[in-house]
């Protein structure tokens, strides 16, 4: 086995400015090159513009309406209007509705108006790819909700 000396051997490097350089120091710019290739750049990014940012922000709206927008226009017909004051579509995926219900009697109501033929009229709307109605309890946004 190979002894180390007491003192570290030092080394200068021209990126350091020419100062000495220690191996432990050596090892972890060589690590921070490592890193770097394997992360295939710098580590630095400029940030996007913001006409990118609003481009990109804009596609996921449109994107989320293409998805969700048939579903909330087939609770708006189905649900009463009573009901829907009370309550409000928060996401669609993979067949499962989400809606956000504001108060305990809200969801019971909610729950016997599914009972009810509520459900039969959704998937008769949305058609097969409706599965079933998940509720969640949340404060609904009089904005939100209209």
């Amino acid at each position: 086995m190979r002894s180390v000396p007491d003192t570290p051997r030092e080394t200068t490097a021209p990126e350091a400015g020419g100062q000495a350089l220690t191996p432990q120091d050596r090892a972890a710019q060589y690590q921070l090159a490592q890193l770097q290739r394997w992360r295939g750049g710098t580590g630095r990014r400029e940030p996007a513009p913001l006409s990118e940012e609003w481009k990109r922000i804009g596609a996921q709206v449109r994107r989320d309406h293409k998805r969700v927008g048939s579903v909330v226009e087939a609770w708006e017909l189905c649900v009463p209007e009573a009901l829907r004051e009370h309550c409000r579509v928060d996401g669609y995926a993979r067949g499962v509705l989400t809606v956000a219900v504001e108060s305990a009697p809200a969801r019971f109501e909610l729950d016997r108006a599914l009972r009810g033929g509520l459900d039969g009229r959704l998937r008769q709307l949305l058609g097969t790819a409706f599965q079933r109605v998940r509720c969640v309890s949340a404060p609904i946004d009089p904005v939100a909700g209209a």
